[in-house]
Parts: C-alpha cells; sequence; structure tokens
C-alpha cells in the first residue's frame, strides 16, 4: 500500500503528529459497503466528494467524527488494477481531499499466513 499527501489539504496534515493523527483514524475506519443506510448530512457530504472530484468505481465508504467540528471521510474506489481509497476533511463548508491509498490488486489477492 502507498499512501500519499495532498498539496491541497496540507493545511489538515502538514506535520508529523497531524499525519500520525489522520493515519490513526484512516487505519480504523469501519467501512460501509455500498449501498448504506445514513442520515442525510453524512450522505451530502460523501455525494459532494464523489461528485467534486469525479469519483467512479465507488464500493464503500467511511466516516469518522474524531476531529469534531470536521468530519473526516472515506471513499473506496475499486478499478481492475486495485483499489483507491480516497480521504477528505469535511469543513462543513468545503471538503478537502487529504490523502490517498493505493492499493494493488496482487496485495489485495495475497493470502494472510495462518
Amino acid at each position: 500500500m502507498i499512501r500519499n499527501w495532498t498539496q491541497i489539504g496540507a493545511e489538515y496534515s502538514e506535520t508529523v503528529r497531524q499525519k500520525s493523527e489522520l493515519s490513526d483514524i484512516f487505519d480504523n475506519f469501519e467501512w460501509h459497503i455500498l449501498p448504506y443506510k445514513m442520515n442525510p448530512i453524512q450522505a451530502a457530504s460523501i455525494r459532494r466528494a464523489i461528485d467534486s472530484y469525479k469519483l467512479v468505481g465507488v464500493k464503500a465508504i467511511a466516516f469518522s467524527f474524531a476531529l469534531s467540528p470536521l468530519s473526516v471521510l472515506g471513499i473506496e474506489c475499486h478499478f481492475k488494477n486495485g483499489v483507491q481509497r480516497v480521504y477528505f476533511i469535511d469543513t462543513g463548508k468545503t471538503i478537502v481531499p487529504v490523502a490517498d491509498d493505493q492499493i494493488e490488486k496482487e496485495v489485495l489477492c495475497q493470502k494472510k499466513p495462518n
């Protein structure tokens, strides 16, 4: 897996501490396969992120309120060569991409040792 941090979201991830805190949130997300019933405000935020950044192949979503009043969103997109998880900060006024994980198909298919 490769995690990339965006320049546009640097305000939320510029320090080692911020990146560590966000990484903990991302790594502990509870992913929900779509369709998933959520409150209208969460649904609107997820829809706005998908539409604004033209995300395709969306299969799962996640969210956290650990940074309240900010929300942290995760959107999982599936492609033939792997999965991309895109992470956003929702300020209530704007949605800012802060990072993404790229997981190659080969990594997804590897069996865990017993």
